[in-house]
């Protein structure tokens, strides 16, 4: 039977754990997510849920894509190596004008990071510093806030990431989803990356016993098992009507961090809340960079996917002049109401050619952390 996606967590449970952050004693919740994925159907998913923190500290040096830290031996021993194959490392920043920036580390020396500073959605690189521009100003006029520039003093924190297969295994028995010797009959991992460019679609191949991507002809195909997974990313899984029904636990902890939500100027893009709790679209504020407009085709765009209709679609929300939440093309009902689950998937078109800063948008978290004792 099919599942609806307001179902396809089977559970949310979070224990907490007190943890130390940017000087301030406050506890963050971890908790257990069980997805479930039907076979015949393609289910949208994202992970809001992450490592704990392996080394936290403050910059004191920057470059356009490194920063460095006064301890000259931060990462030494089981932290030398930080881009080994199979094994990424991601930085969050946890304060500054890139508060809730993640970027996957490249390389490190004993006390500095070099990170992809194109790997947050657009393929573009957006400096660490240098920039011009900041969040909330639009393109060539003075800045109202601070620029968009990593600086000394700007804390942050480095957690371990996921591949294909840390999260999916190998094939069934043992392995999440069950592979094949080709494609077509295997369960697919899909990376969606606008509405108007091609997905990358990787399946476990049981002749070569790793995952390949859809498309390599080279014999034999590249090992695709290190590919990976970005934190609070979105994907779909296609589980054939032939296989059996999924499921995966995911275990982690929640964002303490409002995060960026990096975008592609004119294009709709895959993303998600990127936080392990329901949210309904009134909770969502992206802030200035998301243009609100009484007329549709003038005004940003959220799509929430929905699976009652047939064939699903992504319902696409905007907000008018009042920050009153819109459903295309109904413009006079308030649909702020609408729940947007832990761990789906939305859909965001910003309009204007943003580029720099004013591509980026940070929704607020929607929990509170409570101080601890």
């Amino acid at each position: 039977m099919r599942m609806k996606l307001s179902c396809f967590f089977t559970g949310i449970v979070f224990v907490l754990s007190g943890i130390c952050a940017q000087a301030q004693q406050y506890t963050i919740p971890e908790g257990v997510m069980t997805y479930t994925f039907p076979h015949g159907v393609t289910t949208y998913a994202s992970f809001p849920l992450t490592a704990d923190p392996v080394y936290g500290d403050a910059v004191l040096t920057v470059t356009p894509n490194s920063i460095s830290v006064m301890n000259s031996s931060a990462f030494t021993g089981t932290l030398a190596t930080l881009n080994a194959p199979g094994a990424p490392y991601f930085v969050i920043f946890t304060s500054g004008a890139q508060v809730g920036r993640v970027l996957m580390v490249t390389g490190n020396t004993v006390n500095s990071l070099t990170l992809d500073t194109t790997g947050d959605g657009t393929g573009a690189a957006e400096a660490l510093t240098g920039n011009t521009d900041s969040i909330g100003s639009p393109q060539g006029s003075p800045p109202t806030t601070p620029l968009f520039n990593v600086a000394a003093g700007d804390t942050f924190e480095v957690y371990s990431g996921d591949t294909l297969l840390t999260v999916f295994g190998s094939s069934s028995p043992g392995g999440i989803l069950t592979g094949n010797t080709i494609f077509r009959t295997a369960d697919n991992v899909i990376f969606p990356k606008t509405t108007t460019s091609p997905s990358d679609i990787y399946y476990f191949n049981t002749t070569y016993n790793y995952w390949v991507r859809d498309g390599d002809n080279e014999s034999p195909p590249a090992n695709a098992n290190n590919t990976v997974i970005p934190p609070f990313s979105s994907l779909a899984v296609l589980v054939r009507s032939a296989n059996p029904d999924a499921s995966l636990i995911l275990q982690g902890r929640v964002a303490d961090t409002p995060l960026l939500t990096r975008s592609i100027a004119k294009s709709t893009s895959y993303n998600s809340t990127a936080y392990a709790s329901d949210m309904t679209l009134g909770q969502i504020s992206f802030g200035p960079n998301f243009a609100a407009n009484n007329t549709f085709r003038f005004a940003d765009n959220i799509g929430v996917y929905n699976d009652q209709e047939t064939p699903p679609r992504f319902d696409v929300y905007y907000e008018d002049a009042s920050l009153t939440w819109r459903q295309y093309p109904d413009a006079t009902t308030s649909y702020n109401t609408v729940t947007i689950h832990a761990g789906s998937v939305i859909t965001i078109l910003q309009r204007a050619s943003v580029g720099g800063a004013t591509s980026f948008l940070q929704s607020s978290l929607p929990y509170v952390l409570q101080p601890g004792n």
